[in-house]
Parts: structure tokens; sequence; C-alpha cells
């Protein structure tokens, strides 16, 4: 990483479910940023995945809330549209940040970003990197 390197993006998954992804898009009607479907390798598996990421019509940014502002109409749609009986695997929301910088500013997640969380039951994991 060169010295001035930094990188953030915030990503919603469903993770280890059994449907086919599609079945999530229709029932959900939201456009994910990606899917995975198992037999298919990426980094966490052969495992199936429906994503939305920050960074996929956003450019570099250094501030979360603007990360979170790029995906939270379509994770309010799926927070509207996700029932209990959804049998959609592992919920999760990453954020993720990655530093070559000496000093790494101060990590706050907005509060409509943790309600969101909550509101669908997801696992929040951060992973700092610096």
């Amino acid at each position: 990483m060169t010295p001035s390197t930094f990188q953030l993006y915030i990503e919603f998954s469903f993770e280890k479910f059994e449907v086919d992804p599609d079945e999530i898009t229709k029932k959900l009607r939201v456009t994910p940023s990606k899917v995975s479907r198992r037999g298919q390798t990426h980094p966490v598996g052969k495992i199936n995945r429906w994503i939305i990421r920050s960074t996929e019509n956003l450019k570099a940014s250094e501030n979360i809330e603007t990360h979170w502002d790029a995906i939270r109409d379509r994770c309010a749609s799926v927070s509207a549209n996700l029932s209990p009986d959804d049998e959609f695997g592992e919920v999760r929301l990453f954020i993720v940040v990655r530093s070559a910088h000496d000093k790494f500013r101060d990590l706050v997640l907005p509060k409509s970003l943790l309600e969101f969380a909550h509101s669908v039951d997801a696992d929040i994991c951060v992973e700092i990197n610096v």
C-alpha cells in the first residue's frame, strides 16, 4: 500500500443460504451489487452470497456517512420487504477500512446504520487494516 492509500466501504450481505440468490432479489425488490452462487469460487468460499456494496456507484471517500448514504435506500427496501420467516442465511453488515496512514481517524457509525442492522438482525463486522 502506498502512503496515500485509503479504502473504506460498507457491504450488506446475506450469506450461506439455500435458495437461489435471484429469489432474494425478487422477494426484496432490490437489485444487489453482486451475487455469488454455491460452487463459484470467491474469497469467502463456495457459498451463496447476496451483496449490496457502497462502492458500486461511489468514488473513493473517507467519509462513512457518504458510504452509508450510497446504500441507505436499498437497505431500507430490504428492511421493509424482509419478513421474520425468510430464511436468507447469515445477515451481515461489513465496514471495511484499509489505510496506510500513520494515524487512523475515529470511525463513528451513523445511528441510522445501527438502526438498520438491528431491524434486520444483522451482525456488524468491522475490519480495520492499518
